[in-house]
């Protein structure tokens, strides 16, 4: 599997602060040593996924996935520290040298609490290590997929963390357990679906660009309506997309392109009758259109 940071997005923002030395956000100049601070999660597999998204009026987000039922080698990272704003260089001057971790789960009232301590959260089964921050999760049935938005946190056990004005991509945050923590300023996602196995439909889609993707289809009995995800594979074989989409109707699809392919649009609707994809740009206003299987007149998958 392809190592992937759960915080791509909060990294490029971080290297893109210290590229830009001119922006209106910050009037740090190249050369000056500021404070520097992010907590986030490695995962090993990540994927473009919507099923955060109930209304498909939103983007697709990133998300970690982990198989259910397989371990768990998700971790809580950080950096925390002063770092010369030359684009490259190292965290030095650590504030964070005996860390201690934690994981809050949001509720949609807002409030937070450690997911250890809210019984009523979907996904509450994530445990994490408050000594090293690897995660773990406690699986259920197969018959069902999770999703769920979690804020990863670290603070040094002696000393909390530090009140420090710089350029930050996290936030401290004063919790229910009466310690103050560092947090992200986004949620970290996680998915955690069955692994394809060979009742799932397994279909290749080839492009009229060329492009082939592989892609399986699963249905979990005891969901309705949304109770079924399309998985995509990139061009590296691994997963790189997790779709949700409606098992009674004839037509799904996607706000993105095929991730972990070389082919980019806005929106990817396939019909589960005949078996044709389009693929939508609209920022040259082309379509890719192509094909997945030979159909009948029965849907197939």
């Amino acid at each position: 599997m392809r190592e992937r940071n759960m915080v791509g997005i909060a990294l490029a923002a971080a290297a893109a602060a210290v590229a830009s030395l001119g922006g209106p956000a910050s009037a740090f100049e190249q050369g000056e040593n500021v404070h520097v601070a992010n907590v986030y999660v490695k995962t090993p597999l990540s994927v473009s996924t919507n099923v955060f998204d109930a209304t498909s009026k939103t983007p697709v987000v990133t998300a970690g996935l982990q198989w259910g039922g397989e371990t768990w080698t998700a971790q809580i990272d950080y950096f925390s520290g002063m770092q010369v704003m030359t684009p490259g260089s190292a965290v030095t001057d650590p504030d964070i040298t005996s860390p201690e971790y934690q994981i809050f789960c949001d509720y949609s009232n807002g409030a937070f609490a450690p997911c250890n301590q809210s019984p009523d959260y979907l996904a509450r089964n994530i445990v994490v290590d408050n000594n090293t921050g690897a995660l773990s999760f406690v699986g259920g049935s197969n018959d069902y997929w999770i999703g769920g938005s979690y804020y990863p946190a670290v603070r040094d056990r002696q000393n909390g963390v530090p009140d420090v004005d710089g350029v930050w991509f996290s936030h401290t945050w004063n919790a229910t357990d009466g310690k103050k923590w560092l947090v992200p300023d986004e949620p970290a996602y996680f998915l955690f679906a069955r692994r394809p196995n060979d009742k799932d439909t397994a279909l290749t889609c080839t492009l009229d660009n060329g492009v082939a993707f592989k892609l399986v289809i699963q249905k979990y009995p005891t969901m309705t309506k949304d109770g079924a995800l399309a998985l995509t594979y990139g061009d590296d074989g691994n997963v790189s997309g997790a779709f949700k989409f409606d098992a009674s109707s004839d037509l799904m699809g996607w706000k993105s392109g095929i991730p972990g392919t070389k082919l980019y649009g806005d929106s990817t609707s396939i019909d589960r009758v005949t078996g044709n994809i389009v693929v939508a740009n609209s920022a040259n206003q082309s379509r890719t259109t192509g094909h997945c299987a030979l159909r009948s007149n029965a849907r197939a998958f």
